[in-house]
């Protein structure tokens, strides 16, 4: 009758515990903001969304490049009296190497983006009619390598 004690006694002390709390469940909170045009974004068509290794986040839009610090947003767009800038605003997809360079899928061809010296590189930019556009480019290993694959 001993053994049928401590066992019920085990019982009835787990699920007395259970019931009033004491597992040890973690609550998760999960934060989460909407931004657009309102608050600094070129566009509020996102075609890509990437995180750097310094903590920016990258936004790839029909109207340029966006970078975001997590308090301002800033713009890079195609502008014909540059030569150092983006090929086009129209941003099909985005993604970042090892060596935290951004390439980017134009509509026109693709770019990649070095935050070190704050340049774009023409990786591939040719005048190709509509239903053959790039729609994305996958980075090597090598810092200057890759391939694009066509619509």
């Amino acid at each position: 009758m001993g053994r049928f004690r401590r066992l019920l006694l085990i019982l009835l002390t787990s699920t007395a515990a259970c019931l009033t709390g004491y597992t040890s469940v973690a609550a998760v909170y999960t934060y989460s903001r909407s931004y657009t045009v309102e608050n600094g974004l070129p566009s509020n068509a996102v075609y890509g969304i990437v995180q750097d290794r310094t903590g920016f986040i990258w936004f790839g839009t029909t109207n340029g490049l966006c970078r975001f610090d997590g308090h301002e947003f800033h713009t890079y767009q195609y502008s014909r009296q540059s030569r150092n800038t983006i090929s086009s605003n129209s941003i099909r997809r985005i993604m970042i190497d090892s060596r935290n360079q951004i390439w980017i899928s134009l509509d026109n061809g693709v770019d990649i983006y070095d935050p070190v010296t704050d340049t774009f590189i023409l990786f591939f930019n040719k005048k190709i009619p509509k239903r053959e556009r790039v729609y994305r480019a996958a980075p090597s290993r090598s810092s200057r390598t890759g391939t694009a694959r066509y619509g």
